[in-house]
């Protein structure tokens, strides 16, 4: 159960102690037998690969390292899936945060709103109420006004009035007088009663 190993050739390093290379043909040539052992031994390894010079200390130190790196692989993932899957859901609930911040705050803004509309309102309804107790205090003073010079020109016609018609009456009584005067003497001194108009 040999794979293909007529068309591998092992590669060594110049080095004083000989190293094995393992070439990418020959990694995967090592994978694929391991992965076909399922559990892979150095000894079952050598017999599957059969590539000659291949040396159980060879195939002991590579399984080693492929053993290694593949749990670090793993625990690489293992590591990295819960910090990502953490990251995932930290980012979501930044992301739930600010829309929940964002509609909060467009609530604020529409009530802010909705009061500054009912301020508004209430300050042009006092306007108008300001302006018409305006007119009405002018309709009011003009009202006085009128009044006033009414009562003036009145008190001034009636005094005027007054004047000339207690100087006619003074006349008429005068006139009056004179006749008596003129006529038998009663003993009253009209010109004392006139005096009293």
């Amino acid at each position: 159960m040999a794979l293909d190993n007529q068309e591998m050739k092992l590669v060594l390093s110049s080095d004083a102690k000989p190293r094995l290379k393992w070439t990418p043909q020959l990694h995967r040539r090592f994978v694929d037998a391991v992965k076909q052992l399922g559990e892979a031994t150095p000894k079952s390894l050598m017999r599957v690969m059969g590539i000659q010079g291949l040396t159980l200390y060879h195939l002991k130190s590579h399984l080693q390292k492929y053993r290694l790196g593949r749990s670090q692989q793993s625990q690489s993932f293992h590591h990295d899936k819960p910090q990502e899957n953490e990251r995932k859901k930290s980012k979501l609930e930044e992301e739930k945060i600010n829309d929940v911040q964002i509609a909060e705050a467009l609530k604020m803004q529409m009530e802010v709103q909705r009061k500054l509309e009912q301020q508004m309102e209430v300050q042009r309804h006092l306007q108008l109420r300001i302006e018409a107790q305006g007119r009405y205090l002018q309709s009011v003073l003009n009202k006085a006004k009128a009044t006033h010079l009414l009562h003036s020109a009145s008190d001034n016609s009636s005094l005027t009035s007054s004047d000339t018609s207690q100087h006619k009456t003074t006349k008429t009584i005068d006139l009056n007088l004179n006749e008596f005067d003129s006529g038998p003497t009663t003993g009253i001194n009209l010109n004392h009663f006139a005096s009293t108009f």
